[in-house]
């Protein structure tokens, strides 16, 4: 009996230890700004969560060999391959193993996802939450979300492998949020990478996630940091807009979400971890 005791006080110890470890973990990426790839934090791995974001998804694609939006909004969504600077609809796509089952769908630098011009994609405060698994070594600039005509006009867009940051949320008037570093080391060719970023228009607020691990970042205050809806503007994913017209996405996309309210980071860690 006296064994057991033992055994079972070790096992709390070391429970309690590896959650310790966690924290410090995810404070001392907050403060310091290191690169995150691989700093799953064991608190965070420990089990799959089963809560549902009560919030509804104003875009939501699953890419289970379908480019269906399941939100209420049910946008229609056309895919692009462009040649010769000419966008032209195509039905070539590439849906892969997902990162739960199902299916993905991976982009190949030429094609891009036409989300049309609604305004629900563009709201003032909102959530875009997404798996990504690069195809090859980010070393260009990647458009995950593009809602702008010009990068300082209204709107807002999230890109990668800028030459501000390694990840850049901008918002109206060219106001930028990101994380410093290199792309190339915060998403691993070949490993699925949860991100997710919340921003809020009337407090100029934004927030960058990594695998649940909220990130330290750099603002430009410069601009108004206000997003408008852009009802005129294409919104798409893959491309950066009418007047750059530049396809750059190799990368496989799951689990695409936006929100239109700026979620908790509770909430961004219970995404995560589903």
């Amino acid at each position: 009996m006296k064994t057991m005791r033992n055994m079972q006080s070790f096992v709390s110890v070391k429970a309690l230890a590896r959650k310790a470890a966690a924290v410090c973990l995810a404070a001392a990426v907050c403060v310091t700004g290191l690169p995150v790839t691989q700093l799953h934090a064991e608190g965070l791995q420990e089990e799959k969560s089963t809560k549902a974001v009560e919030e509804k998804p104003v875009l939501e694609l699953g890419f289970e060999e379908s480019l269906a939006d399941t939100s209420e909004k049910n946008t229609q969504i056309k895919a692009m391959k462009v040649n010769n600077n000419v966008s032209e609809e195509t039905t070539e796509l590439n849906y892969v193993e997902g990162r739960n089952g199902g299916k993905a769908l991976s982009f190949d630098g030429k094609t891009y996802l036409d989300l049309g011009k609604d305004g629900s994609l563009s709201p003032e405060k909102l959530t875009l939450s997404l798996w990504i698994k690069p195809n090859v070594e980010i070393s260009s600039e990647q458009a995950i979300a593009w809602n702008k005509v010009a990068w300082n006009q209204d709107g807002w867009y999230l890109n990668l492998a800028t030459n501000t940051g390694a990840i850049v949320l901008c918002t109206g008037g060219g106001r930028q949020v990101c994380v410093k570093g290199t792309a190339k080391e915060l998403f691993p060719v070949g490993e699925w990478t949860h991100l997710a970023v919340t921003y809020d228009s009337s407090t100029k607020k934004g927030l960058i996630y990594l695998n649940g691990i909220q990130q330290a970042t750099v603002s430009d205050t410069a601009g108004s940091g206000v997003i408008s809806p852009c009802p005129t503007v294409q919104k798409s994913i893959g491309w950066n807009g009418e007047q750059y017209k530049t396809p750059s996405l190799n990368a496989a996309l799951d689990e695409y979400r936006l929100y239109d309210k700026a979620l908790s980071a509770q909430s961004v860690i219970d995404i995560y971890k589903q």
